[in-house]
């Protein structure tokens, strides 16, 4: 299970310069990377090396992100595998908030959850997780 941050900023030309350059100077390296501008916000979705790190180096940059867990799931590439697994959790009244598709090959999916109810998608989705 890997943490993420969630940063919602005012948008701005250079935000992800600034975001990438703070992080890379305290030698954490992003690793994935979402960025949806809402408006007049940016909502930034960041996976980092050391998530402990970041935190605390964008909280001394003027930044407020908020942490979360996700789950990290292998499934097949194949038509139906997400409705198997999106149809265990919805007979099990888990929530998907927000759903990526982290790497796709022929055969397989990594693809990341974040849900309401993280240790029943645990228990439930056992026979997926990475």
């Amino acid at each position: 299970m890997k943490k993420g941050l969630l940063l919602t900023v005012k948008s701005r030309v250079g935000l992800i310069a600034d975001l990438s350059f703070i992080l890379g100077a305290a030698h954490v390296n992003i690793e994935d990377i979402n960025v949806t501008t809402v408006g007049d916000n940016t909502i930034v979705n960041l996976q980092v090396s050391n998530d402990e790190k970041a935190l605390e180096i964008l909280k001394t940059n003027g930044y407020s992100p908020i942490t979360y867990e996700g789950l990290i799931l292998t499934l097949n590439n194949e038509p139906g595998e997400l409705a198997k697994v999106s149809k265990i959790l919805a007979d099990n009244r888990i929530l998907i908030i927000r759903m990526d598709v982290i790497e796709k090959t022929e055969s397989k999916a990594i693809v990341s959850f974040e849900v309401d109810k993280m240790k029943k998608a645990r228990e439930v989705l056992k026979d997926y997780l990475i």
